[in-house]
């Protein structure tokens, strides 16, 4: 019963249920193992497989972990697709930009042009694909400069981290490691 929340076995298990179709119930164990010992190496596995449920439960389980995981940029990436393929491009937006400014790089700024491209602004599109080029390659990233200053600054700022009791930890805290 244990090595249903062993990693590894979790990830060998949904890769060889989302081969054979059954990316529902592949995508409830990615779910179940991360809710019982949090692996941020499962996520992009649970991006390519989909998560389960309604797009209600969905949304629910991963402002959960989101609570919890703050700081994950593959987390943030995995719910900004979702609030994308939702069509709530804003809030998509902000996570995707959210997971740049802690390092998703070429991940994040390829789904950012993709959302830009979706909402019709091709100039934008074209400054996020070429980035998330430039990332792969090893060279520096064009700014963009569509947002205001408080969101930059919201962006670049440190989430609050809380504990299992939803007590803010402190950034010098022994418990926040």
């Amino acid at each position: 019963k244990g090595s249903r929340q062993d990693p590894l076995l979790v990830a060998a298990y949904a890769r060889r249920g989302a081969q054979l179709g059954w990316q529902e119930p592949a995508g409830r164990s990615l779910e179940q193992a991360l809710d019982a010992q949090w692996s941020a190496a499962l996520l992009p596995l649970l991006a390519e497989v989909g998560l389960s449920g309604s797009a209600d439960e969905q949304l629910e389980r991963l402002q959960r972990w989101l609570d919890a995981h703050p700081d994950e940029p593959e987390l943030l990436l995995l719910a900004a697709r979702q609030t994308r393929r939702l069509g709530q491009w804003p809030r998509a937006q902000d996570l995707l930009h959210r997971a740049l400014s802690l390092g998703a790089g070429a991940d994040g700024w390829e789904a950012l042009g993709e959302g830009h491209a979706a909402a019709g602004d091709d100039a934008l599109a074209t400054t996020c694909l070429l980035n998330a080029l430039r990332v792969r390659r090893g060279q520096p990233v064009q700014a963009i400069d569509n947002r205001d200053l408080r969101q930059q600054i919201s962006d670049a700022a440190m989430a609050e981290q809380r504990d299992e009791h939803g007590l803010p930890r402190l950034a010098d805290d022994p418990g926040s490691r």
